[in-house]
């Protein structure tokens, strides 16, 4: 296990928390949320009252570990598994972690805009006419950022389409999916504004991140900026430099 990429992990732990949701912890109504599901679902799950209005900022993390379904957890990892190879390579470990868990921070983010935006009135194209207690769960916004990354790297690169079965290059059909995304949160085609809101805020961070990389170093340094070199430690009080 000690020699799994980050890619590998993050698809296991995605799987076992579904596994742990559907098999052994039993749902519940919570008063607090006013919503049905286990104790996973109730803390972790990402909404403007809670994320924004009770301060609950972990769920910006913790809803990106969540599904709503067998279909909705094997869309999410098959595209992990094709796609976020490719871009772990290219960055590495540690800042595809950042990368990726940013991509999903700010599609939950453009969530909350939107959903504000639709709350108060504003006739935004978009705009998320839906009760502030609606949640969001699912790792598409990182999924997106992670496709859109490949665009970037590899944008000749052709895919194989399942259905319909025909090839695309990398970048035609990243753009064509996000376009796509875009399209359903417009017009709400599919009937899932929320998450193609948080599908095409994946993607812009996706675009914006694979582009500079450099920036994604700091994301894990919460008591310093890994951008600025380090000072050499001087030699210590009452020792002389050796001449050799």
């Amino acid at each position: 296990l000690s020699g799994w990429s980050f890619n590998t992990w993050l698809i296991a732990i995605n799987v076992a928390v579904f596994v742990l949701q559907a098999l052994v912890l039993r749902s519940y109504q919570s008063s607090w949320t006013g919503l049905t599901g286990d104790w996973l679902f109730q803390w972790g799950h990402f909404s403007t009252r809670l994320g924004f209005g009770a301060l609950e900022v972990w769920r910006l993390v913790t809803f990106q570990f969540l599904h709503g379904g067998i279909v909705h957890l094997a869309f999410n990892m098959i595209g992990l598994y094709f796609f976020g190879g490719l871009v772990e390579q290219y960055l590495g470990k540690k800042r595809y972690a950042a990368f990726y868990l940013m991509c999903g921070l700010c599609g939950g983010l453009l969530y909350l805009l939107l959903n504000l935006v639709g709350y108060v009135g504003v006739p935004l194209p978009g705009a998320l006419d839906v009760h502030p207690r609606t949640p969001l769960i699912g790792a598409s916004a990182g999924v997106f950022g992670v496709i859109v990354a490949c665009a970037f790297i590899a944008p000749n690169t052709v895919v194989q389409l399942l259905f319909p079965p025909i090839p695309l290059k990398m970048k035609t059909f990243a753009y064509g999916y996000v376009a796509l995304a875009a399209a359903n949160l417009i017009f709400n085609w599919s009937g899932n504004q929320g998450g193609d809101a948080a599908h095409l805020g994946g993607a812009i961070a996706g675009f914006f991140f694979i582009r500079r990389p450099h920036l994604l170093r700091e994301f894990f340094d919460v008591f310093g900026n890994s951008s600025k070199p380090k000072a050499r430690p001087g030699p210590r009080a009452g020792q002389r430099k050796r001449k050799t």
